[in-house]
C-alpha cells in the first residue's frame, strides 16, 4: 500500500507516519514535540513522494533481487554493522536471518527493547557498538582520518 501511486502518499501522510509516531511516543522514544517535528516534515508533498518512491524501488527492485539470491551480484564485501532494536514494530529482527549469506563481514547487534528508531531509543548502546566498529575500520584501512 505504501508504494501505490495514488493511495501511497495519503497512506504515508495520514496513517503510517502518525501511527508510528504514536508508538514512538508510547514507548518513550520520542517526546510529543519530537514526534510532531518528525510528522511535520511529511506536510511537504515532495518528502511524501520521496518516501513512496523509496518503498516502490525497494519492492520492485531490491526485494526481488534479495528473494532471488542467485549469484553474488550486489554482495557486500566491506565490514558491515547492523544495529537493530528487538522491539522494532516495523522490521522484526527475524528479517536479519540469512543476511550473512550476502555479506562477507557482517556483525549483527540486537539492542534489547530498542524500537525502529534504535539510535534515538538506545543512543548509549548504539555508540557502544558503533565506535569500536568505526575505530577498527579506520585502523584496518591504514587511515586515521575518515577523509581520503
Amino acid at each position: 500500500m505504501i508504494a501505490a501511486p495514488i493511495v501511497g502518499p495519503r497512506f504515508v501522510r495520514h496513517v503510517l507516519v502518525p501511527a508510528l509516531m504514536r508508538t514512538m511516543q508510547r514507548t518513550g522514544t520520542f517526546t510529543a514535540e519530537a514526534a510532531a517535528a518528525y510528522n511535520a516534515q511529511f506536510d511537504e508533498p515532495e518528502r511524501v513522494a520521496a518516501s513512496v518512491q523509496l518503498y516502490r524501488q525497494f519492492l520492485t527492485r531490491s526485494l526481488p533481487a534479495l528473494i532471488d539470491r542467485r549469484g553474488t551480484a550486489g554482495r557486500l564485501t566491506v565490514p558491515t554493522l547492523v544495529i537493530h532494536g528487538t522491539a522494532d514494530p516495523v522490521l522484526r529482527p527475524s528479517l536479519l536471518e540469512g543476511l550473512h549469506h550476502h555479506i562477507d563481514d557482517l556483525r549483527i547487534r540486537l539492542v534489547p527493547d530498542a524500537d525502529h528508531f534504535v539510535a534515538e531509543s538506545a543512543p548509549a548502546q548504539v555508540l557502544d557498538e558503533l565506535l569500536p566498529f568505526l575505530s577498527e575500520a579506520a585502523s584496518s584501512s591504514g587511515s586515521s582520518s575518515p577523509h581520503r
